[in-house]
């Protein structure tokens, strides 16, 4: 075959992107037909104008779909308070509520200590704080299960006759926490007790007990970050971020809480998933023989492998750095992972958790973004929320076959 046979066979193709042209067009039929083209290609720009309009509309009402999930004390509420602060409303109509709470955190830490110093048959410094540990011992108010780590807000309004007696409570025993919680005995004894269920924020509230204590007190926005209250059951937040509307639904963490994730895991544009990495020392509340650490890296390999998660980004933040740091300078990794062999510096350790969560994704070609995050620093988390928003724009861009 000639090359002008194959030209012409070529010719001959249909080409749906290609303009038909009549043969022998006069001037006056060649006008009309560019007239009609511009009309027609007027026409579809408005259709494709209206479609996109529709569908970021749609996207817009329907929202942007996080999970935030992760083991009981990883942090997930208070990275929901900085986005109240970055991209809410703020803190300010939770502060009344928030009073009752903190004061309740610091009467469970200071009985959760007094229990402990006297299960273990230790003697306070000074002899003349002995009353003063009979006092907080004596607090039959504040509920055994309130000793533990964790503490919901039911239990906060319901674990007292009301709120308010959290408060009247703090007050009238000020003086015998203030003086067990400086007696060098009882600080010597927190530095080591990681058994007795003492929340991270316990020596926070401690330290500032005179501040709290006061009749006209109000929670500052750190006081409200630093306060712990259980997830029980879904709770579904909205923040709006750089026209986006998120849909975050932050779960409870607590073992007996997880069998209510599964009808949350449909259509899921991302996963936030939580981890406290200083939590390496400590037991699960709900089972002691479980390590903390070990029980999220179980959890985010199932999360991870999932398959309705397959094709779904999750964003891990490696939390309470802050925490690990301290604790680092008196206590041995490798003492709770015997097969961790590094350096018992920070950077050595964090890299050894980047790479053991990282190392229970079998799911190819998925990306798990990693942030190791304080998440009670609000400076640091504004930086870590955009980025997110940043990642988690491109990956709807990428869905869309946009980029």
């Amino acid at each position: 075959m000639s090359s002008a046979q194959s030209s012409m066979q070529l010719s001959n193709v249909s080409d749906p992107l290609r303009v038909h042209v009549p043969p022998n067009e006069t001037p006056e039929e060649r006008k009309r037909r560019i007239a009609a083209e511009k009309k027609a290609k007027k026409i579809s720009e408005a259709i494709d104008k209206q479609l996109k309009a529709e569908r970021d509309e749609m996207e817009k009402t329907r929202g942007t779909k996080l999970l935030l999930l992760g083991s009981s004390e990883s942090g997930k509420t208070t990275v929901l308070k900085q986005l109240k602060i970055i991209h809410g409303k703020g803190l300010e109509n939770e502060r009344e509520q928030y009073r009752h709470i903190v004061h309740l955190n610091v009467l469970t830490a200071i009985k959760a200590l007094a229990k402990g110093f006297e299960v273990n048959n230790l003697t306070l410094e000074n002899s003349e704080n002995d009353e003063h540990l009979a006092a907080i011992l004596s607090l039959s108010s504040i509920k055994e299960s309130l000793n533990r780590q964790s503490l919901s807000l039911q239990a906060a309004v319901g674990g007292l006759k009301s709120a308010d007696d959290a408060t009247a409570i703090l007050l009238a025993n000020y003086e015998s926490v203030k003086a067990v919680w400086s007696d060098s005995a009882v600080q010597k004894y927190f530095e080591s007790a990681n058994d007795i269920g003492l929340q991270d924020s316990a020596k926070y509230f401690l330290d500032n007990v005179d501040r709290l204590a006061q009749e006209n007190y109000l929670p500052t926005d750190e006081d409200i970050l630093q306060a712990r209250i259980r997830t029980l059951g879904v709770t579904e937040h909205k923040f709006d971020i750089n026209s986006t509307t998120y849909k975050i639904y932050d779960v409870g963490g607590h073992r007996s809480q997880r069998q209510y994730w599964a009808p949350y895991f449909d259509d899921v544009n991302a996963i936030i998933f939580m981890a406290a990495v200083s939590a390496f020392d400590q037991p699960l509340e709900e089972d002691l023989r479980i390590n903390r650490m070990r029980d999220s890296l179980d959890l985010f390999n199932t999360i991870c492998n999932h398959p309705l998660f397959k094709n779904t980004s999750i964003i891990l933040f490696l939390n309470k750095i802050d925490i690990l740091k301290k604790k680092l300078n008196r206590l041995q990794l490798k003492t709770y992972f015997k097969e961790y062999q590094g350096a018992n510096d920070f950077q050595s350790v964090t890299k050894f958790f980047r790479r053991e969560f990282l190392s229970r994704n079998k799911v190819v070609d998925k990306n798990v973004y990693v942030h190791f995050t304080h998440a009670t620093d609000t400076t640091q988390m504004r930086v870590i929320v955009a980025s997110v928003n940043d990642m988690i724009q491109r990956e709807n861009l990428k869905a869309s076959g946009l980029i």
